[in-house]
């Protein structure tokens, strides 16, 4: 399997064509979907409480889908995790003096986080908001990366299978649990080890393709897999 990218089709690479600007805010918007979260924590982490840090992600995002950001990307920039967090500061800044007189982004309903991760992304662990963003947005990225394979063995049957397998996506398994899983699965160990390693290229596939959309070149991706993998 080719896991290479065409960037002509990549999200972050299409908000960067400024000439087609339909295409590129509708690239965007799907990137804002995907990555609210870190945004949400970052703010979170400069000192807002629970409610106005969601007032100000939502407002962020109301800006940057409204207004003419797209022509202030730059594709030298390279990659939307540093494009974003560039643009969040901006934004936070003249939110502390405007505040007053700036409009809740309430509509934009798609961009709404799930309840279940309230207390992740309210949680502080003593590190700067940067490296708690980085650390959010590769951990959103590994997320959406999960959830494709889970779709992938759902259509296939196989959701028994991913759930057992997928906490071994970059650990061994003890060699005593071959056997209870291979049991479990009705399969040889044989047949099991295969399935892992399997699972775990197809998850360096997904994971790797999710990375691309947020990179405008095909050159930055190992560096930005590196940069993840260091942030988690």
């Amino acid at each position: 399997m080719d896991s290479r990218p065409n960037f002509a089709t990549t999200r972050w690479s299409l908000v960067l064509q400024v000439d087609s600007t339909d295409g590129a805010k509708a690239a965007l918007e799907e990137l804002c979907k995907s990555y609210w979260q870190p945004i949400h924590a970052f703010v979170l982490q400069r000192g807002f409480d629970q409610v106005t840090a969601e007032d100000v992600t939502q407002s962020f995002f109301h800006h940057l889908l409204e207004h003419d950001t797209l022509l202030r990307a730059d594709a030298d920039r390279g990659r939307f995790r540093t494009f974003l967090l560039t643009s969040l500061k901006h934004f936070l800044a003249d939110w502390k003096r405007e505040q007053s007189a700036l409009k809740r982004g309430g509509h934009l309903e798609f961009i709404k986080f799930d309840e279940t991760d309230r207390s992740e992304l309210s949680s502080t662990d003593g590190n700067d908001a940067v490296k708690h963003y980085e650390r959010q947005w590769a951990a959103s990225i590994v997320r959406r990366s999960l959830a494709q394979l889970e779709a992938e063995f759902a259509r296939a049957g196989k959701s028994h299978r991913f759930a057992l397998l997928k906490d071994y996506l970059l650990i061994n398994p003890p060699e005593a649990l071959y056997s209870r899983l291979a049991q479990e699965l009705k399969l040889t160990e044989s047949t099991l080890r295969s399935s892992m390693q399997r699972l775990r290229l197809r998850f360096r596939h997904v994971f790797r393709a999710e990375v691309a959309e947020t990179v405008s070149s095909e050159e930055e991706i190992d560096a930005e897999i590196r940069h993840l993998l260091a942030a988690l």
